[in-house]
């Protein structure tokens, strides 16, 4: 089964998860309290294969997010958090020209795809939505407690960026479940519309079959209603 929040990719054969259905900004996207900066550097570095209209504002504001971060730790050495920025903007350019690529090519992918896991071919016996939502994030976690001790701006905002990516792609199940609860719902007042409808015409066809027995025979007719 393939439920609405699938699209399909018919270069590559296979279903994608459809990208953040939440709150909006300028290009039409919704936005989630936790998804409109912190979680895009690691998704960034995570993940490849986005949709051609996935950068646009928030990528802006993942670049707001780390330069916020630095300004936070005054006095530490800011060339770790400075070349983490530099890789995110890299990285942001490369998957862009790759996605306007694909597109152009004509792979048939949702404009907004958030990207193909890295760790899916690594476990691939979890699905993508569960990837995003757990093992990336553990990823992320384990990996700023790693860099802690080596450099503690980096690694505490891997782990705050983890919580986040977590958070965001909870909110996006739960609107996708939200949107096929509501067409389900729309689909269930439309069928009883249709039993109403059903049901007036039969009223209207049985007061008409009554009128038209009712009426009298014309002078030219018969008891059998046929013309002598």
């Amino acid at each position: 089964q393939i439920s609405a929040g699938y699209t399909r990719d018919v270069a590559r054969k296979q279903w994608n998860f459809t990208p953040r259905p939440g709150a909006t900004w300028h290009d039409g996207r919704t936005v989630e309290p936790f998804s409109i900066a912190d979680d895009k550097p690691l998704e960034v570095l995570l993940r490849h294969r986005f949709g051609r209209d996935y950068f646009g504002l928030q990528t802006l504001l993942g670049f707001v997010s780390l330069c916020a971060w630095a300004a936070l730790w005054p006095g530490r050495n800011g060339l770790p958090l400075l070349c983490l920025t530099g890789l995110y903007l890299l990285l942001t350019m490369f998957h862009r020209i790759a996605a306007v690529f694909r597109s152009e090519r004509g792979h048939a992918t949702h404009s907004r795809y958030t990207g193909t896991p890295y760790l899916r071919r690594i476990v691939s016996c979890f699905s993508e939505i569960t990837i995003k939502q757990y093992v990336e994030p553990i990823v992320g976690l384990l990996t700023g407690i790693l860099l802690l001790p080596w450099d503690e701006p980096v690694g505490s905002y891997l782990m705050f960026s983890s919580f986040c990516l977590m958070c965001s792609v909870a909110e996006d199940v739960k609107a996708e479940k939200r949107r096929a609860q509501d067409m389900y719902d729309a689909y269930v007042e439309q069928q009883a519309v249709l039993e109403r409808f059903r049901a007036m015409r039969d009223e209207i066809r049985q007061i008409r079959s009554t009128i038209v027995s009712s009426k009298p025979l014309g002078k030219n007719s018969n008891s059998n209603g046929r013309p002598r």
